[in-house]
C-alpha cells in the first residue's frame, strides 16, 4: 500500500509539478552545479538558509537541501554536529 501524503491527511488535495527542460538552454544560463554532497555544497546551504546569498544563478543544479537537510543544518547552527558529520548524514 503506498503511504499517505501530508496533504492528504490533512483533508487537502495534492498538486503534481510537471516541467520539460532543456537542457541545452543552460549554456545561455547562469549555473551553479554541485556534483556531490560537499563542502561547497555545505557553505552554499548554509548562506541561504541565513539569508547571505549574493549569487545571481539562473540554476543551482545539486543534492536536495529539504527538510531532512535544514533539520541537519541545525543541529549544526547549534553546535551538536560539524561540517563533516553532517555532510555524511547527507551522503546516506
Amino acid at each position: 500500500m503506498a503511504p499517505i501524503s501530508k496533504s492528504k491527511r490533512r483533508g487537502k488535495n495534492g498538486v503534481v509539478s510537471r516541467y520539460d527542460f532543456d537542457e541545452a538552454a543552460c549554456k545561455k544560463l547562469k549555473v551553479l552545479n554541485f556534483d556531490s554532497y560537499s563542502e561547497k555544497w555545505l557553505d552554499f546551504i548554509l548562506k541561504c538558509r541565513t539569508g547571505n546569498d549574493t549569487t545571481d544563478y539562473d540554476i543551482v543544479i545539486g543534492g536536495v537541501a529539504n527538510d531532512k537537510v535544514f533539520n541537519t543544518v541545525e543541529l549544526y547552527f547549534d553546535h551538536l554536529i560539524d561540517k563533516e558529520e553532517l555532510i555524511s548524514k547527507e551522503r546516506e
